[in-house]
């Protein structure tokens, strides 16, 4: 028998998988149907004991500003404070899809195909579409873009779309060292730089691309060095020395978004994804 969970006004979801669980951030997120309303939702459910239950509402006030702006972002349904159980509760939209992560995963031995290249470029050019809407929004910009928060539904099909998820920091002020390690921009990194909003999604952006297109992840320090006198990066990495088949436009997209300064990279999606566009429209990605 399916676990029910019964929040405020009687309202109860019958769990059907858990998706994932994170007991660092004490998160679960759950696939469930809606008993009283018969569909299918998404369940996130946050402890904050110790923490600031502030931040999770407005993870909830971010989504919705997020969702009117923009088409490809789960609607919020519902949220509840259990704080018996000192647990927050976000119930929305479920999207039955495949986190990007695994596309690239699934693409490993085929970069360098030109119709993964090609797919890749579609998912790029949809992502930055998506985020274009958002940066429309003042002040409001991701800035934990990840490929695992990233699902693309009906993927490889001519209807495929993308789904942004997961803004549980998009309301928080950009201290030192917020966001995933691995795709955070300099000025989350070490707060020495100034924040320019939009500008820290590009970025994450630029890591996000170079790892579709080669698999590799990109490392500020290794791939990307500068020294503390330095403005721009010293040395970055060409996504051309790992697939010979990208174009010298797109790798000059990459190499944009990757800028150190905020203000030398693409100012929001909207304008990466038309350099995207204009980009792909060489030889090489036709």
């Amino acid at each position: 028998m399916s676990k029910v969970l019964t929040f405020r006004n009687n309202k109860q979801y019958a769990v059907i998988e858990t998706i994932y669980e994170e007991a660092k951030n004490d998160t679960v997120f759950y696939k469930a149907l809606d008993i009283n309303l018969d569909r299918i939702v998404g369940i996130k459910i946050i402890g904050y004991e110790g923490g600031d239950k502030r931040t999770l509402i407005n993870e909830c006030k971010a989504l919705i500003k997020a969702e009117a702006a923009a088409d490809n972002i789960p609607s919020l349904y519902d949220y509840y404070d259990d704080f018996k159980e000192k647990k927050f509760v976000i119930v929305m939209q479920y999207i039955d899809g495949i986190t990007l992560d695994k596309i690239i995963k699934d693409n490993e031995g085929r970069y360098e195909d030109y119709s993964v290249i090609k797919s890749n470029i579609r998912l790029l050019l949809q992502i930055s579409r998506t985020l274009g809407q958002i940066h429309k929004v003042p002040y409001l910009q991701h800035k934990d873009l990840k490929p695992k928060n990233i699902i693309v539904k009906n993927y490889g099909n001519n209807n495929q779309s993308i789904y942004i998820i997961d803004f549980g920091i998009s309301a928080q002020p950009t201290l030192k060292d917020t966001g995933t390690h691995l795709y955070q921009a300099p000025e989350q990194i070490n707060g020495g730089i100034g924040t320019n909003y939009g500008r820290i999604d590009i970025f994450a952006m630029g890591l996000i691309a170079f790892e579709m297109l080669t698999g590799r992840n990109l490392k500020v320090g290794i791939d990307l060095t500068c020294t503390s006198k330095d403005v721009e990066w010293k040395s970055v990495a060409d996504v051309r020395d790992y697939n010979k088949n990208i174009s010298e436009e797109v790798s000059k997209v990459l190499k944009k978004c990757l800028r150190r300064q905020p203000d030398s990279r693409y100012k929001n999606g909207e304008e990466l994804e038309r350099a995207f566009y204009y980009s792909s429209r060489t030889k090489k990605e036709k």
